[in-house]
């Protein structure tokens, strides 16, 4: 297993996630392709600080905002939104996230 897969899960387990749910977001965290959030996920990791990323009008602090999200997945739904914002935005917009 990656370390770092393990690392993200024991972090995000930390901080609240269900089991489930941080075995699927490790993944996705140490998968991230784009450089700024790699790196931004590796600041969190190690200490917790949250980098403002934005991609157009969407910001991490913007999702932790108004669409509650935990920062690890606003890095993730942001580098979904580079790959098809089309179908991001519609999930978010439908709430299809938050379920």
């Amino acid at each position: 297993m990656n370390t770092n897969i393990k690392k993200f899960e024991i972090k995000l387990l930390r901080n609240g996630y269900s089991s489930q749910g941080a075995i699927s977001a490790s993944k996705n965290l140490a998968e991230l392709r784009s450089s700024d959030l790699v790196k931004a996920a590796s600041v969190w990791l190690n200490n917790e600080d949250t980098p403002l990323i934005s991609e157009g009008n969407i910001t991490t602090e913007s999702l932790m905002k108004h669409f509650n999200m935990a920062y690890p997945a606003t890095l993730i739904f942001i580098e979904w939104y580079r790959d098809d914002p089309t179908t991001a935005m519609s999930a978010l917009e439908s709430g299809g996230l938050l379920q």
